[in-house]
């Protein structure tokens, strides 16, 4: 009999799909409503990525998978839409609410200052 023996802590399934909505689908929708004319006019796409896409940080989880989805689409959107400039920024360590909660556990303050 199988065992369930893999679980993400801390995440709450609301909170999971809050993530998504905010980082995934409401940039997805941005996109395709505006693509039409970024074709049109050699448009740019700029998404914010984040050190938690890539790090794994404890507590993070929901916050840094949806801000890893952001790196691909980038890297997808630049090979399918050549007239379209399509990047991801990550731009370091802001002092946000998030951050001050995350740095609040010691199993991610040396990483979070290495950012």
């Amino acid at each position: 009999m199988a065992t369930k023996n893999i679980i993400v802590n801390g995440a709450s399934r609301e909170e999971w799909e809050r993530a998504f909505a905010v980082n995934v689908t409401g940039a997805l929708r941005l996109i395709q409503a505006a693509l039409p004319e970024l074709r049109k006019n050699n448009g740019r796409i700029i998404f914010t990525s984040s050190g938690a896409a890539v790090a794994g940080y404890p507590t993070l989880g929901p916050y840094g998978a949806t801000k890893s989805i952001p790196n691909h689409l980038a890297l997808i959107l630049s090979k399918e839409e050549p007239n379209v400039t399509t990047v991801a920024v990550r731009p370091g360590t802001v002092n946000t609410g998030l951050v001050r909660k995350l740095l609040d556990d010691e199993r991610v303050v040396e990483d979070v200052r290495t950012l």
